[in-house]
């Protein structure tokens, strides 16, 4: 009698495993920047800064593609000088790269200057900083 415990126990056992390992992977959507820069490292008052944002994006079994708010703000110390507003754009799964300038305001002082990269999908998002120095000529 043991052994036919046992060996439904077994059965069972094997049977719970199968049924794990064959279940869909339900994974939660990943949003995540992976790097960003701010070109050139130097720059002058009134003059561009090229901003780079690269991410990745896992999408939950299902989804096909999101909509992702990509944004910047520009900042000395606390104080925000400049924005971009939101730009929405369809993402499928995959690694992506986003670009945008900011001009800076002819009255910056020379200083370091940072710039917040974001990414956001619903109440999902990840923020990355650069970094660039105004000089006065």
């Amino acid at each position: 009698m043991k052994w036919v415990r046992r060996t439904a126990i077994l059965i069972l056992c094997a049977l719970l495993v199968i049924g794990c390992a064959h279940k869909p992977e339900n994974r939660a959507l990943l949003l995540k920047i992976g790097k960003c820069s701010t070109t050139p490292l130097q720059a002058r008052r009134g003059n561009a800064v090229r901003i780079t944002t690269d991410y990745i994006v896992k999408l939950p079994q299902g989804v096909s593609e999101v909509s992702v708010d990509e944004s910047w703000i520009l900042r000395k110390g606390n104080t925000i000088l400049a924005t971009i507003p939101p730009q929405r754009v369809a993402r499928g799964e995959g690694e992506w790269q986003t670009n945008a300038s900011i001009v800076i305001p002819k009255g910056a002082k020379p200083g370091t200057y940072v710039v917040e990269h974001k990414v956001q999908v619903g109440a999902q998002s990840d923020t990355a900083e650069s970094a660039f120095t105004v000089v006065s000529r």
